[in-house]
């Protein structure tokens, strides 16, 4: 009964206290989104990734949601006004977003086939995860960009009732992309700078 009190830390194999142990015990471990690498990437833009990684979870204040409804009284998506607004129609079903989504993989040149945004996102998840490939990095560029700039365009139409045109939103992403290109520091294929004037 001589002997001091000691403390051990369970947290740690070795009895050692870290902040990193503190929070790996604490924690509860989940598997990685899927879709992580999608939206943080080496040369994302971090509100456009934010954005879009709410969007992936289906987390956007989409005017299917129960506490947004009660503020608003049309559900219908306001960007064509046709159909109810769910993440699903918003990206990229609305016939106002497809426009602008065209615009923007048509320029990347990159075939994406037309699918449900639940699909897209598996399918990108799936062809364009690797960090250091350019296609893969410019694929991850133009959805993250779409949505953001969708995004924007809805909320100018909800909050600010302003409006702008689909090619006119399609044109802003399209710059925004080429400043990213712009900005980048790994070597960029010849029929790319081509395509955008670099």
């Amino acid at each position: 009964m001589d002997r001091a009190d000691t403390t051990k830390w369970t947290g740690h194999s070795k009895g050692r206290f870290s902040i990193a142990s503190a929070w790996n015990h604490i924690r509860k471990k989940k598997p990685l989104n899927i879709f992580a690498n999608l939206a943080w990437f080496p040369d994302h833009v971090p509100r456009i990734s934010f954005i879009f990684w709410l969007a992936t979870r289906g987390r956007l204040a989409t005017m299917d949601k129960p506490y947004v409804s009660i503020m608003i009284t049309s559900n219908l998506c306001v960007l064509c006004g046709e159909r109810p607004e769910t993440h699903a129609h918003l990206f990229f079903q609305c016939s106002y977003s497809s426009r602008v989504w065209n615009a923007i993989i048509s320029k990347v040149g990159i075939a994406i086939p037309p699918m449900r945004w639940d699909c897209l996102l598996q399918w990108a998840a799936s062809n364009f995860h690797h960090k250091g490939k350019f296609d893969h990095m410019m694929v991850r560029q133009a959805i993250t960009t779409s949505v953001y700039f969708l995004w924007q365009e809805r909320n100018a139409r909800v909050f600010n009732n302003k409006h702008k045109e689909a090619a006119t939103i399609s044109k802003e992403a399209l710059m925004q992309l080429r400043i990213l290109l712009l900005q980048y520091k790994k070597p960029i294929p010849v029929r790319v700078k081509e395509c955008w004037n670099l």
